[in-house]
């Protein structure tokens, strides 16, 4: 579709004759340095040679008029965006939008895509299978030598519209849609743990999938108060389906073990192989199809002169009802548990005594929400604001429980599982005043209680009470300063460390392996206290000089916590100058340093005899700090009064991330990891841009940029296909081996505009 838009633009344009002012933007580029590195134009397509810019043209003629707007026409992140106006009356648009991401340029993969299914040819299979189990890995790598280089990308491209249309005066209707197809790659990893070691499989897997959007609506209103409403539908639709045995799997990938060929479960062992029991292939479940309806309502009235009343809300449905995908592909696994009393392995719609069987997945969920806001001015220099909101996420979802599980795709794990309905609601309520105590001077407070109600969670209801205070100071035209403060206080009536991870998940008990420490506490649930302070100050004394400074700083305490996280630490401050000199320079330049630091504590527990080591001797801690400075400096220059002008400007990101442990002496040697080296990612780049009025038509520009991106990350720099002569526990893993590299790009263009 995408090169059909030139000639698209050209139909519409002409026809057009008393046009309104259009601009015409061409350009020719030559690129440098970014062919290994997908980092540079992640999100966009930079093109090198002759490429059209931009194209705007309009017309007017009485009683409406319509306007086109093309941006980067025949690449990967074009769009075109239509509107047609009768003033007073009608609004239409129409447009269509591409948006890539490039994730990586460096993959390579043994897998063939067809459809859903990522195969590997029966040769190479069947030999990894049959040669002795200390041979695997070295063989291996001989094949991942000659992999095929994959690009891992996709794209989003988006087609909308909207009507807007006004029958009489006060009443306005909207109907509106869109359309979203991506299709591409992206890489997707499979724990194949096979016995003797944590094998992963990583694959180039497919990306096919719709999702389409509509609503209609209106609003009416009166001098006082107005009213409104809207029905949204939307419906996301997964085309990546797999096919094996004759059978197709909906929302699924099969993908082709590369150490076996025929399958075989830890009962069923190939002498030559026995570290690899595993199936010929996995079968991986991917997003769901589903739908969702949305029905909302909103008005405001002014109840006096001084009293408003603002109020919204809406209902809505999420349903899924895909078919359950089976278990296992394995023929050699285990189709029966090993409870004492043997049953099937297969899915219980209910508990693991009463539940009957289902094949398929009757997933609802119902939304409720409300904004309730009244706004009131009793006296000039009072504000005063009472607030309610409340956002019910009601799962309908029945429980379902999973009679026994396979772990590895070898074994049965030998316990039940149940899938369980998450639900919550919050609800908000407020009250806020303002006043202002001088011309210059203002002050807020506000109050505010956040309580959250939970089902299946450890526990099911937490309350926040939160407190602010701010003031603003203005003494003069060219000062304005804002500090402001929030505490906020989170507790709950009653933490139980088992409802989830025991008693609630695991109707037969818990693994030994999983068992849940008394102490532990998640961190969104946990007991917490929260400080933030805002500070925002501008100052422009005078037509040449203008100064910024703004900081936050926010600490959190999670003082009931002895396992989990136990503090975090967001603060991030900015400062910006610019000055004039005359009216033909400007400078300006700015900084910023944002840092955010968290604590966890943890402990390490063995199990010995089957039962898990609980000692505090195994405890350890980590801090983790990320920090990143940024800092940008500019020049805008005029050589020449409306004729000539430069723009230069560059710009510096640093990001360190640093890793920190320390573990309790005397305790299990196992526990002391050895500390994580820092992770660094730089980004340098200058830009300059000099344009040149040739007529009142024409105008050129030229510019150039150069961009450097550095990046030292111990775990992804030295990502390859085969990762057993970096990490021997990883002889017999399959990789893409994607990373993103170092880049150094340089670029020029030229740039030629036409105004008409």
């Amino acid at each position: 579709m995408k090169r059909a838009l030139l000639p698209l633009v050209a139909l519409l344009a002409a026809p057009l004759r008393a046009q309104d002012a259009g601009v015409a933007e061409l350009g020719v580029q030559a690129v440098d340095g970014r062919e290994e590195s997908s980092k540079f134009q992640e999100y966009r397509e930079v093109p090198s040679g002759l490429f059209l810019e931009r194209l705007t043209f309009g017309v007017t003629e009485p009683g409406w008029r319509l306007s086109v707007d093309v941006e980067h026409p025949g690449l990967d992140d074009q769009r075109i965006v239509a509107d047609w106006w009768r003033p007073g009356k009608v609004h239409v648009q129409v447009g269509y939008d591409q948006t890539p991401h490039w994730i990586s340029n460096t993959a390579r993969t043994l897998h063939l895509q067809s459809g859903g299914s990522l195969l590997l040819p029966d040769p190479m299979q069947e030999e990894l299978q049959t040669i002795p189990g200390a041979t695997v890995g070295p063989r291996l790598a001989q094949y991942l030598d000659t992999a095929l280089p994959v690009d891992l990308r996709f794209r989003r491209d988006t087609t909308f519209g909207l009507v807007d249309w006004s029958p009489r005066p006060g009443l306005i209707t909207h109907a509106s849609f869109s359309q979203e197809q991506r299709d591409g790659t992206r890489p997707v990893t499979l724990a194949t743990y096979f016995g003797v070691g944590a094998d992963t499989t990583e694959v180039a897997a497919p990306v096919d999938s719709t999702t389409w959007n509509a609503s209609v609506g209106l609003e009416f209103g009166r001098e006082r108060w107005n009213v409104g409403g809207s029905v949204l539908y939307s419906e996301y639709t997964n085309h990546v389906a797999a096919f094996f045995g004759g059978a197709g799997y909906e929302n699924a990938l099969l993908i082709d073990n590369p150490l076996r060929l025929t399958d075989a479960s830890p009962g069923n062992v190939d002498p030559l192989a026995p570290n690899n029991p595993a199936g010929a292939r996995f079968l991986l479940s991917q997003p769901p199809d589903n739908r969702a309806l949305w029905v909302q309502v909103e008005g405001t009235a002014r109840l006096t002169d001084w009293l408003r009343l603002v109020a919204q809300a809406g209902v809505g449905q999420n349903r899924q009802d895909e078919f359950f995908l089976p278990f296992t592909l394995n023929s050699a696994a285990p189709t029966a548990t090993s409870d004492p009393v043997p049953r099937p392995v297969q899915v219980l719609q209910g508990d693991l005594l009463t539940g009957t069987p289902a094949d398929r997945y009757d997933g609802k969920v119902d939304l409720t929400t409300y904004h309730v806001r009244l706004e009131a001015t009793p006296w000039e220099g009072l504000d005063l604001r009472a607030f309610a909101r409340s956002y019910d996420y009601d799962n309908q979802t029945p429980l379902y429980t999973v009679t026994d599980y396979v772990r590895a795709d070898t074994d049965l794990e030998g316990i039940a599982r149940a899938a369980l309905p998450f639900a919550w609601k919050k609800d908000n309520l407020g009250v806020e005043a303002a006043y202002r105590f001088a011309s210059a001077l203002r002050g807020e407070l506000g109050y505010e209680r956040e309580t959250w109600h939970r089902e299946f969670r450890n526990t099911d209801r937490s309350d926040e009470d939160i407190l602010s205070a701010a003031l603003s100071w203005t003494p003069a035209p060219w000062v304005h300063a804002r500090l402001a403060y929030r505490r906020g206080d989170r507790e709950f009536d009653h933490y139980d460390e088992e409802t989830f991870f025991g008693e609630e998940g695991f109707p037969e008990g818990e693994p030994v392996t999983g068992a849940v420490l008394e102490e532990q506490r998640l961190f969104d649930l946990a007991a917490r206290t929260r400080d933030r302070f805002d500070l925002v100050a501008r100052l422009q004394p005078g037509e040449r000089l203008s100064l910024g400074l703004s900081a936050v700083v926010i600490a959190d305490r999670y003082e009931e916590t002895e396992i989990g996280r136990t503090a975090d630490d967001s603060r991030g401050f900015a400062v910006d100058v610019a000055y004039a000199f005359g009216e033909r320079t400007t400078l300006y330049a700015d900084y910023g340093r944002d840092t955010f630091a968290f604590d966890l504590d943890s402990r390490y527990r063995p199990v010995v005899a089957n039962v898990a080591v609980d000692d505090p001797l195994n405890d350890w801690f980590s801090h983790v700090d990320d920090t990143t400075d940024t800092l940008g400096v500019g020049l805008e220059l005029v050589l020449v009064p409306d004729r000539c002008r430069l723009d230069v400007e560059g710009r510096w990101v640093d990001s360190t991330t640093r890793y920190g442990n320390a573990f309790v002496p005397g305790g299990s040697p196992t526990g002391d990891a050895p500390p994580w080296p820092d992770v660094d990612n730089g980004l340098t780049s200058v830009e300059g841009n000099l344009h040149y009025r040739l007529t009142s038509k024409w105008e050129i520009a030229l510019g150039f940029l150069r961009e450097l991106y550095d990046q030292e990350d111990w775990a992804r720099d030295v990502m390859k296909p085969w990762m057993g002569d970096v990490d021997s526990g990883a002889s017999e893993s399959v990789f893409l081996g994607w990373r993103i590299p170092d880049y150094s790009v340089s670029l020029v263009r030229l740039l030629a505009t036409y105004r008409f």
